[in-house]
């Protein structure tokens, strides 16, 4: 039997306009392992990386065998109800990793 994945989304309380993805993977249907997912920190929103701008608002599609987010890109000077950058999309790819599976960033010219 295949494995199976899931992935879930939740809104942190605290900041309702940020999304945290949370996944877990099947192990053959006999228990369940988490899948690690690449989390945004304060180092990925410094201009010229991936998160530049990143304020929340995400919306997460799954696109053939990917997790993609997007989100509004705010522009210094931005208010929260008015960003001005467009909007950037994130892809995530699902690797195996050491011990688990891994849900991270991939690289630009992955997209294509």
């Amino acid at each position: 039997m295949a494995s199976k994945n899931c992935i879930s989304l939740r809104k942190v309380p605290a900041l309702a306009s940020y999304l945290n993805i949370h996944a877990v993977s099947s192990n053959k249907d006999k228990s369940y392992s988490l899948i690690s997912v690449q989390t945004i920190d304060e180092k990925d929103t410094q201009p010229g990386k991936d998160f530049e701008g990143y304020m929340g608002h995400d919306k997460i599609t799954a696109e053939k065998d990917a997790i993609v987010r997007e989100f509004p890109v705010y522009k210094q000077g931005d208010t929260n109800d008015k960003p001005t950058g467009g909007n950037r999309k994130i892809i995530y790819k699902l690797t195996q990793g050491e011990n688990s599976f891994q849900l991270k960033v991939a690289p630009k010219d992955s997209s294509k």
